[in-house]
């Protein structure tokens, strides 16, 4: 697998305004406001589309280890959205200079779900903050039960599309500048953590089943970034039918941005083969013992 690379110092000053901005508000404690609008429902059906479980308000089922590890990944996943919200501002602009009210709505309604998503993961850091401030159990987590069952391990990506294909190397893919992209990915999971430390698929926890769940999830992801290459259509239509040169090349931008997240997916799987590969030949070895 090899070391992995140093992520870049954060700009000085930066993690103090980053923590401005993560500190919940008094009505974001324990999750009361979102709560009493009624986003509870919507979030669970969102968090189920990523095939994510929310943490239960006052619930004692969720492990120390779980709830803080959850924390940390809402606090990256919020920092995501937010960055996807105002790098898709400019179409709303772009639309409304134009003229078009019905492109500026359309613009204006593919910020509502990253909005949404913001607003998950800051009900989630709530909640966490609320479980682990009352003091959970820390007992049965040191490893996953599942990782001494080969047969529980969840299932794999049967290949097809996923791949990775003989030809996906990670040469490959540092020649496609996707390894300069996985890099920022780090610098920004540390930044956002707060803790001095990027969050990688080495910190993946429970063995074997860990890894398999993670490899579901890139897929997962990878599907989410090429469909939102297909949001962006009607905004080429319309900017090449009125020769608006910005309009175009900032779509095109935001078609080379959703590609490489959707190959550093893909890099990621390539980067888990080995290790899947390994824990699947000692699971072999365990059962045929």
């Amino acid at each position: 697998m090899g070391s992995e690379p140093r992520a870049p110092e954060p700009c000085r000053g930066l993690p103090e305004i980053l923590e401005t901005w993560y500190r919940l508000r008094r009505c974001e404690r324990s999750g009361r406001i979102y709560a009493a609008v009624g986003l509870v429902p919507l979030f669970r059906r969102m968090a189920a589309l990523f095939g994510e479980t929310l943490p239960e308000p006052q619930s004692r089922s969720l492990a120390r280890d779980e709830a803080e590890r959850t924390r940390l990944r809402a606090r990256y996943h919020e920092m995501v959205n937010v960055i996807s919200v105002l790098i898709q501002l400019p179409l709303v602009g772009m639309a409304w200079s134009l003229g078009h009210r019905a492109l500026t709505a359309y613009a204006a309604l593919l910020l509502l779900p990253h909005a949404l998503s913001v607003m998950l993961e800051r009900y989630k850091r709530a909640i966490c903050d609320d479980l682990l401030g009352s003091g959970l159990s820390v007992e049965g987590i040191a490893s996953d039960p599942t990782d001494s069952k080969p047969g529980a391990c969840p299932q794999r990506p049967s290949g097809g599309f996923f791949g990775p294909f003989p030809c996906e190397t990670e040469r490959l893919y540092v020649r496609l500048g996707v390894e300069g992209f996985r890099r920022f990915v780090l610098w920004l999971m540390r930044v956002t953590s707060g803790e001095g430390r990027a969050m990688s698929f080495r910190n993946v926890v429970g063995g074997r089943a860990g890894l398999a769940a993670f490899e579901a999830e890139t897929c997962t992801a990878e599907l989410t970034h090429l469909f939102g290459t297909t949001l962006h259509v009607p905004f080429a239509i319309v900017f090449v039918r009125d020769r608006y040169v910005p309009g175009v090349l900032f779509v095109v931008f935001l078609w080379w941005l959703n590609l490489v997240c959707a190959l550093l997916q893909r890099q990621h799987r390539v980067r888990l083969q080995p290790l899947l590969r390994r824990g699947a030949s000692r699971g072999s070895g365990r059962e045929s013992t």
